[in-house]
């Protein structure tokens, strides 16, 4: 992963005094974000946007964001890890956020490219012990050609990345069916969690195995509660752009003509950028 120096202060311009870029953050809807705008551009047109973690290590933010005619132009991170300053820069045009937290006090879990599958992991969620032991597994082996009475040891020249378990409860059928949404694509999951927590468990990017329904925990009579064990193996940040949040014929569904549709949206950016199912 590349690594740059982190931002030592706010460089962020006010409004109106020349071309900026600034972070803030949004903690308190359905999905945690950080907001990025950016002003008094004097070029058009899709640009990459970086964010910086206080070790100086980067990732670029899912989707960038594109400059329009009025020189202005925002998007949204919503994968900033939770209760850690970050700041952002646009290389191509020279411009750099000051640093700001995106503050959330729970452990969430979430598709990286599906935003709308937030899941909050309130105490209800957690079990007793919502963490397994979190293991390195040996990718080594050792073979003792012609009986030799010594092994021969022989390794890719890396343990396998860290492995662990979430152990989870869900209440009632729509957690039920949140819990199976989330992991539909089979796709990389972000669990973010905060610092703050003590889980002594970095924000990280997680393959998940297979999603296991305890069978002693049938749901009971009025209560609806299952449990659920899901192992998972640390991986690296994957690489894509965000899934559609609605599609053409949803939006068919919606709206019987076009001249609904135009009396709800005032335009084609507007109707895009609608997040309806965040």
């Amino acid at each position: 992963m590349p690594v740059i120096a982190p931002t030592p202060q706010d460089t962020t311009a006010p409004p109106g005094s020349g071309p900026r870029l600034v972070a803030t953050p949004e903690p308190g809807g359905q999905v945690p974000r950080i907001r990025l705008d950016v002003g008094d551009i004097a070029r058009t047109g899709p640009v990459s946007v970086t964010r910086v973690l206080p070790s100086g290590q980067t990732a670029p933010v899912r989707g960038g964001l594109t400059v329009l005619s009025g020189g202005t132009g925002h998007t949204w991170d919503y994968e900033p890890p939770h209760g850690v300053p970050v700041s952002y820069r646009v290389a191509s045009l020279g411009l750099a956020s000051g640093r700001v937290t995106l503050d959330y006090d729970r452990p969430s879990l979430m598709d990286p490219f599906r935003p709308a599958t937030f899941w909050r992991l309130e105490p209800h969620h957690l079990q007793a012990a919502a963490l397994a032991d979190r293991e390195w597994a040996s990718q080594a082996s050792r073979l003792r050609p012609l009986n030799r009475a010594g092994s021969i040891h022989v390794s890719t020249g890396s343990r396998a990345p860290a492995a662990d378990q979430l152990l989870l409860w869900t209440v009632g059928t729509a957690e039920h069916r949140h819990l199976l949404d989330l992991l539909r694509n089979d796709s990389p999951l972000l669990l973010n969690v905060p610092p703050s927590l003590g889980w002594d468990v970095e924000t990280e990017y997680i393959s998940p195995g297979t999603l296991t329904r305890s069978r002693g925990a049938r749901p009971l009579a009025g209560a609806g509660r299952r449990g659920w064990s899901l192992p998972y193996e640390v991986t690296d940040r994957p690489v894509g752009d965000f899934r559609a949040l609605w599609t053409l014929a949803e939006i068919a569904q919606d709206f019987d003509t076009l001249g609904d549709l135009a009396a709800t949206y005032t335009s084609l950016r507007a109707l895009a950028e609608d997040d309806r199912t965040l």
